[in-house]
């Protein structure tokens, strides 16, 4: 029985799968691990030559397995959870079909789970998007542990260390404990992220500061088109995910574990920036309340447009602002501005602009272009003060945190941007 399965959920990208699977041919003969481990490949009925490319290496490799979904799943983390049934051994590394294994990443993971010390075991990336080349942060600690995930979590974020699930690994039995397929209803985009943190908040985990993978980052159009597509597929504002969507999954996240969501909201996040290429860190619940000014944003440019928006639903940001703790002053008021902005009586006639641009003869066209601007303006520098009220919350939060400074503690540093942090873990020889 292997100690690892290697599950690649897969869809229309044969290419790239055979890149990542000669990728993974090198990596097991260089370990010498054939028995150690398995592949396999979950087809989420592809169209093009993706199961061509799987059975060319089931027949060649007696530790290749191709299976196909029975339907077809809309998102990532739906094939990704339903493809975990196929995986046989006790740990799982969930990879994505277009990064690539690092030639001697065998050699350094496989003794980390032969000591079975740890549930999850994060793993750092070479990211590579388009010709540019990153990762997070280096360490001069080959693996760093954690007694709980929790702490794991608070360091490198409940978000940014799960969406690329190619740098998870963890114990099956434990992540299938949780019930997933209650998170992606509330909403399938980070549903995984918030499975994964309520799997092992109290387990040991690690952190590998050594990159295992090379990850092929989408550009942010990209990503803005994968979600603008879910989105419109479930009937929900293209900011869903990332706002009423990840909000809820939250809150039910502290439901099931009992951490205060209070504290998940001011979890620190970490990011490349797709602009000038730094880590760029940031509050989970300042990260929600900058994407609900973004759909926002959209919904003034839509009415500005005169196009057919799906219209904002004060509901949503009723529900996100009713999350927010009477502690955390700072970003209730910012909410609270917000709400305010779009509940107010000035905006009655920016819904009556809106019917005569679908054609409405109240008014003429030159009274209603000079009713809409107006208003339209006036909301545009209401956004730009709560965005510079979002940005001095941020510098605030960050100035008034204590810095650890136990000297048993890791250390890590980042590339650019932003200088050496003592993390919450220890320095583990493996």
């Amino acid at each position: 029985m292997p100690i690892l399965s290697i599950v690649i959920p897969t869809r229309n990208r044969a290419a790239r799968l055979r890149e990542l699977l000669q990728s993974l041919r090198r990596a097991v003969e260089r370990a010498q691990c054939e028995a150690g481990v398995e592949i396999v490949c979950v087809d989420n009925c592809s169209r093009d030559d993706t199961k061509a490319v799987a059975e060319e290496y089931v027949r060649t490799l007696s530790y290749v397995r191709y299976q196909v979904h029975q339907k077809e799943y809309l998102t990532a983390e739906e094939s990704l959870f339903n493809a975990l049934q196929y995986a046989r051994a006790d740990y799982v590394w969930s990879l994505g079909d277009d990064d690539i294994v690092i030639d001697d990443a065998f050699e350094r993971l496989l003794p980390i789970l032969e000591q079975a010390q740890f549930d999850f075991i994060l793993m750092n990336l070479r990211g590579k998007i388009e010709s540019r080349e990153y990762r997070y942060c280096h360490s001069p600690s080959p693996l760093i542990g954690y007694k709980k995930g929790l702490d794991m979590f608070r360091d490198f974020g409940l978000i940014s260390a799960t969406t690329t699930v190619s740098c998870l690994c963890f114990r099956k039995t434990r992540i299938m404990s949780v019930d997933w397929r209650r998170f992606q209803e509330i909403s399938s985009i980070y549903s995984h992220s918030v499975s994964f943190f309520a799997a092992y908040h109290d387990r040991p985990v690690a952190f590998m500061p050594e990159p295992v993978i090379i990850y092929n980052s989408n550009t942010l159009d990209e990503e803005l088109e994968r979600f603008e597509h879910v989105s419109v597929a479930k009937a929900k504002p293209v900011f869903f995910p990332f706002t009423t969507g990840l909000a809820a999954l939250l809150a039910e996240g502290s439901r099931k574990t009992g951490v205060a969501l209070s504290e998940l909201l001011t979890f620190e996040e970490l990011e490349i920036s797709k602009t000038n290429w730094q880590v760029k860190h940031s509050v989970l619940g300042a990260f929600i309340c900058g994407m609900l000014i973004n759909q926002i944003r959209v919904y003034i440019d839509n009415v500005r447009q005169a196009s057919a928006p799906v219209l904002f639903d004060l509901a949503d940001m009723r529900r996100i602002a009713a999350l927010v703790p009477e502690t955390d002053r700072g970003l209730r008021s910012i909410l609270a501005g917000l709400l305010a902005l779009l509940e107010r009586k000035p905006s009655r006639p920016l819904v009556y602009a809106f019917w005569a641009l679908s054609g409405s003869r109240a008014l003429t066209r030159l009274r209603l272009w000079i009713v809409s601007n107006i208003l339209l303006r006036r909301m545009d520098r209401m956004i730009e003060r709560y965005t510079r009220a979002l940005i001095e919350y941020e510098r605030q939060f960050f100035d008034n945190r204590l810095a650890l400074s136990d000297p048993s503690r890791a250390v890590i540093s980042f590339d650019a941007g932003t200088p050496s942090k003592t993390t919450r873990g220890y320095p583990v020889v493996p």
